[in-house]
């Protein structure tokens, strides 16, 4: 797959021109009293303040992100996509308090969707090259923070965790379909999302709406800051619209 680039450039932070500020996210009774406060909320100073509550109440990971990384190397990945792991080294020179936190910052966020996205794609061979997956991360990483594109919930919560800090959990009773032996597979873990998550409500392949909203949504400049609310018709439509233009495209040459 081929990917030209709409809103960002090559070797340029894909956020170029976007501001980010610090805000605040309180949930209140209707009494008045407070239930949640969340300070220093790194985001797009023109997201709204729903928008803001929502990453940070609900999406930002809560616990148990390891304040050092480190790659973990694969045969033939490029060091930028390679997932990440915690440093035990680095972890075990910080206070134990200091070791494990929570996201704070959108491109955390941001980060470990659009990149675990296109790990996927680069191990499923959807990418021509290693400059076509990095349009599509860079692309992705754009649109989450314009609010041209958004995944469903389960996406926002699970999508990444394995990816960009390690994270892993018990499993609970998911299947998934095993296409090198052509069967059904019991998961074994739950949060192993660079081999197979559920990530999707809709249980469709979300790396493929997401190729295709890139596609349609990036390439065609089309506003979709209404996607991801209904999963499985913004697939279908996507695939949809994908299908009839390239096949447009096609019969006019």
């Amino acid at each position: 797959m081929r990917l030209d680039r709409v809103f960002t450039k090559n070797n340029q932070d894909p956020y170029e021109g976007i501001n980010f500020v610090e805000r605040v996210s309180r949930i209140m009774n209707a009494n008045g009293s407070l239930v949640s406060e969340i300070k220093n909320v790194l985001v797009p100073d023109t997201w709204s303040q729903v928008a803001v509550d929502i990453i940070a109440q609900k999406y930002f990971r809560k616990a148990g992100v390891p304040a050092r990384l480190k790659k973990k190397f694969e045969p033939g990945l490029p060091e930028w996509l390679c997932p990440s792991v915690p440093d035990e080294e680095g972890l075990n020179q910080l206070p134990e308090s200091a070791q494990f936190s929570r996201e704070t910052t959108s491109q955390e966020v941001f980060h470990r969707l659009a990149g675990c996205w296109t790990y996927w794609g680069w191990k499923n061979k959807c990418f021509s090259n290693e400059g076509d997956a990095r349009s599509y991360y860079d692309e992705m990483c754009y649109m989450l923070s314009r609010q041209l594109a958004a995944p469903n919930s389960p996406q926002w919560f699970n999508t990444g965790l394995n990816w960009a800090y390690g994270l892993e959990g018990p499993a609970q009773g998911h299947y998934y379909f095993d296409d090198k032996a052509g069967a059904l597979q019991k998961s074994k873990m739950l949060m192993n999302d660079r081999n197979r998550m559920l990530v999707s409500s809709s249980l469709l392949p979300m790396i493929w709406w997401a190729m295709a909203e890139l596609w349609i949504c990036g390439g065609r400049k089309r506003d979709c800051s209404n996607l991801g609310r209904a999963p499985g018709a913004t697939f279908r439509t996507c695939v949809a619209a994908a299908n009839l233009s390239r096949a447009a495209e096609n019969l006019l040459g």
